[in-house]
C-alpha cells in the first residue's frame, strides 16, 4: 500500500486524542458529520477502510484521493463510478489520474481516462498497447485520422482474429490500396467474428473497378468460389482384383451359315470354294422342278 499522505487539514486536539485512542470510525463518524468529508476519509484511510475513504473524498470533491483509495480497494465497480467523475474534471487533473493509474500497472483505466477529454490520442494509444490492446489503439489512432500508423500498429496481422483483419481491410482502403483491402476482407469473412456486412460492402466496393487489379482479384474471387475437383482414379493396385479383357463378340448364326447353292454358284468372289458336283439324286429334283409339275397317274 502506498504511503498515507498528510491530512487534507489539521486536526484538534480532541480529534488527535480519539485518533490515538484507536476510535477511527467514530472520528470519521463526527468529521462526517460536520461537513469534513476529506478529513473523515483521512481518517479512515489510516485504518484500510478505502471503500469509506473513497466515498468520503468524492463528496469532498477530491477524485485524485477517491482514485487513490479505489485503487487500493480493487472493486471494478467502485473504481468505474471514481473514473467517471473524472469526466468534469480539468486537463491537468486528469493527467495526473492517468498517470497515477500508469505508475500501478493499469494500462486500461488509464487510457479511459484519456478518453474523457482532449489528450493527444498517442498518449492514449500508447496506454492501450502497454495493456495488451492493439486493436483498440489501432482503433483510437484511426479515429484520430492517423490512418498510417493505426495500420502499422496492427502488423504482423494474425491470421485467425477477424476484427483485426477487417479493420487492417478498412484501414487499406482508406490508403487507397484496394488490392490489399479485398484481400483482408476475404481474410476476415474466413476467419469470422467480424462485420460480415461492412466487409461485402467493402468487397463489392473494391471489386467494381474496370482496373487491371480488380480484374485479377475478380478472377481469383471466381476461383476461390469454385466447388473444388473431384479427385482422378488412381490406378488400382496390384493386389486388387481385375478385370477380365472383354472377348470378343461372337458371329451369329446369320454371319456363319453356308452360302446357298445359289449364291455360291452366281459368286465371284476369289474367297468362295467351288460348289461340289451334284449327286444323281439332287440333278432328278433338278430336272423335275425345270420340266414343270408332272402330269397325274392314269
Amino acid at each position: 500500500m502506498a504511503a498515507v499522505p498528510a491530512p487534507p487539514e489539521p486536526l484538534t486536539d480532541d480529534e488527535r486524542r480519539l485518533l490515538a485512542q484507536g476510535r477511527h470510525e467514530a472520528l470519521a463518524h463526527a468529521l462526517a458529520l460536520s461537513g469534513r468529508h476529506a478529513a473523515a476519509g483521512w481518517v479512515l484511510e489510516q485504518i484500510w477502510e478505502f471503500a469509506g475513504a473513497c466515498e468520503h473524498y468524492a463528496r469532498a470533491g477530491r477524485p485524485l484521493d477517491a482514485l487513490r483509495a479505489a485503487i487500493e480497494l480493487g472493486r471494478p465497480d467502485v473504481l468505474d463510478r471514481i473514473i467517471a467523475v473524472f469526466s468534469a474534471a480539468d486537463a491537468d487533473t486528469r493527467q495526473q489520474a492517468a498517470a497515477m493509474l500508469q505508475r500501478k500497472g493499469r494500462h486500461a483505466d488509464a487510457a479511459r481516462i484519456f478518453a474523457l477529454g482532449d489528450h493527444d490520442p498517442e498518449a492514449r494509444a500508447g496506454a492501450l498497447v502497454r495493456a495488451g490492446d492493439r486493436l483498440g489503439a489501432a482503433r483510437v489512432l484511426a479515429e484520430a485520422d492517423r490512418v498510417r500508423e493505426a495500420l502499422a500498429l496492427l502488423e504482423p496481422l494474425p491470421e485467425r482474429h477477424g476484427p483485426t483483419l477487417q479493420l487492417a481491410a478498412e484501414l487499406s482502403w482508406e490508403l487507397g490500396d484496394a488490392e490489399a483491402a479485398v484481400r483482408r476482407a476475404q481474410a476476415a469473412i474466413r476467419a469470422g467474428g467480424a462485420d460480415r456486412a461492412a466487409l461485402s460492402r467493402l468487397l463489392a466496393r473494391g471489386l467494381g473497378g474496370p482496373s487491371a487489379t480488380t480484374s485479377r482479384l475478380r478472377s481469383s474471387c471466381r476461383a476461390a468460389a469454385r466447388p473444388p475437383r473431384a479427385p482422378r482414379c488412381r490406378r488400382a493396385s496390384s493386389s486388387a482384383p481385375r478385370c477380365p479383357p472383354a472377348s470378343p463378340a461372337r458371329p451369329t448364326r446369320a454371319s456363319t451359315a453356308s452360302p446357298s447353292p445359289r449364291s455360291r454358284s452366281t459368286s465371284s468372289s476369289p474367297s468362295f470354294k467351288k460348289a461340289a458336283p451334284a449327286t444323281p439324286r439332287s440333278r432328278t429334283r433338278s430336272r423335275r422342278s425345270t420340266a414343270g409339275p408332272s402330269p397325274p397317274p392314269p
